[in-house]
């Protein structure tokens, strides 16, 4: 991934994370019908509120995440890999609480900003050396 690739999802990441950490994703008109879902009913989720889900999964920002044989699925954000065990958001769904269930992708979202922050890092420490190798 290039820099610019990275200060991207780095801020798509933050995005979900802070709108995890608020709430957003409850809309009390939807809970009445169903159970809530952190990530489609996420703010940043495209189809969020379109029940035809007429936009592409594929354009969401963490549809890099979901694995390749996952990713044609009509709600293929249920498939990303939260953890070394491979629990996916719709595994927390069958068997946990709704706080259970955001503190697991909470987890998942501080990791990933954690790891591309020091991926960042790292990139930036190797650039550095490349130029003052070059002087």
């Amino acid at each position: 991934m290039s820099l610019e690739e990275d200060i991207e999802r780095l801020r798509e990441l933050r995005q979900e994370l802070v709108s995890l950490e608020v709430g957003e994703h409850r809309h009390p008109e939807r809970a009445r019908r169903r159970a809530r879902f952190v990530f489609e009913d996420s703010p940043t989720c495209l189809n969020s509120g379109d029940v035809v889900r007429s936009l592409p999964c594929s354009d969401y920002a963490l549809s890099n995440d979901v694995p390749e044989d996952a990713r044609r699925k009509k709600v293929s954000c249920l498939h990303i890999s939260l953890d070394a065990e491979g629990e996916t958001p719709g595994f927390p769904y069958r068997r946990g609480t709704p706080g259970e269930i955001e503190a697991t992708i909470a987890d998942w979202l501080s990791a990933e900003i954690e790891r591309l922050q020091l991926s960042q890092k790292k990139k930036a420490w190797r650039s550095a050396g490349d130029s003052s190798a070059q002087r």
